[in-house]
């Protein structure tokens, strides 16, 4: 037997139905691909289980930066060793958390970010509340950053000034300090006294890549240590002087091996002295108390370190990523 006509009529219907109902299902599936990945939870007591507190002093900031299929997203956390916990201060999918300096009140931690344009730019971020405000709004390269002790922003800067174009330079609260530079690779250094900056150049006065003090009062530059391509050190990174004004820790490799280390010397250039070894350790940060040098050692998805300042007793202290260690009293 064959359906009848009825049937026929209601079976057409049906089919006509479900034809209608597969742009609203294509439309459901389409906005449930596009939905924004759920951040994933962070464990701050899991964060916190590595930490030496008993060797912790001041809060220390560190940022984050994960990237994965299901996008990437920037972390800021700060170590508060007065009350041993640790405080996210914020995420985002946008913003990486480079170059950590904490303001000289503690009222704010700068970082660097990309913006719309694609400069890179100084931003503060309350590390209460975590609300962010750009400190200049310029279509130039702006990065790291470094306060002095009374509250003075200096920090690499690349790009038009006015009517002219300043390639490579430090600048102190938005304005030209030193222009000799000709490639500037890490941020400044304060001297505790705000006289002088430290500042990695290339051919001033020497040849070659040197780090240099320079003075506020006359820009003089004096050759501390010089980069070498065939003996003991190179490519001399992120300088920070110890809260004494004493010593200077920096970064630095042994030629021919592709190895980051952690190095100080004395602010006057003397007793070069090499702290790490066998690691891609970076970006060293002194405690409040010169005591301790904080380091991140990995050369993607390195972990914040910290040791004795006399290279000793190495004790990790994240466990999940950290980088940018900034340390204040």
């Amino acid at each position: 037997m064959f359906p009848s006509p009825q049937i026929n009529r209601e079976l057409s219907w049906v089919n006509v139905s479900m034809w209608r109902f597969i742009p609203i299902l294509v439309l459901i599936q389409f906005l449930a691909c596009q939905k924004t990945p759920t951040a994933p939870a962070v464990d701050l007591e899991e964060e916190a289980e590595l930490i030496p507190w008993a060797q912790m002093t001041g809060k220390m900031a560190y940022s984050r930066y994960v990237y994965s299929a299901a996008g990437n997203r920037g972390y800021l956390f700060v170590i508060d060793s007065d009350s041993r916990v640790v405080r996210l201060v914020k995420q985002d999918p946008d913003i990486p958390f480079w170059d950590l300096a904490w303001k000289p009140d503690g009222s704010n931690i700068t970082y660097v970010s990309v913006d719309e344009n694609d400069y890179y730019q100084l931003y503060n971020i309350d590390p209460v509340s975590g609300e962010i405000a750009q400190i200049y709004s310029v279509r130039s390269a702006n990065k790291y950053p470094a306060w002095s002790n009374d509250g003075r922003l200096a920090y690499w800067f690349h790009g038009q000034y006015g009517d002219e174009w300043h390639a490579h330079e430090v600048f102190i609260d938005n304005a030209p300090f030193f222009g000799g530079a000709g490639c500037i690779r890490s941020r400044p250094a304060w001297s505790p006294d705000g006289e002088s900056l430290f500042i990695v150049t290339g051919n001033v006065p020497t040849e070659g890549k040197a780090l240099h003090r320079v003075s506020l009062s006359d820009t003089i530059a004096v050759p501390l240590l010089q980069e070498s391509t065939s003996a003991s050190i190179g490519s001399i990174k992120a300088p920070n002087v110890s809260p004494d004004g004493t010593r200077i820790a920096f970064t630095g490799y042994v030629s021919l091996i592709d190895e980051r280390h952690i190095w100080v010397m004395n602010t006057d250039g003397s007793d070069l002295t090499r702290l790490t070894w066998g690691h891609f350790d970076s970006n060293p940060a002194w405690s409040p108390d010169g005591n301790r040098i904080a380091f991140t050692r990995g050369r993607i998805n390195g972990n914040i370190h910290i040791m004795n300042s006399d290279g000793s007793e190495v004790i990790q202290v994240t466990r999940n990523y950290g980088n940018y260690a900034a340390w204040i009293r």
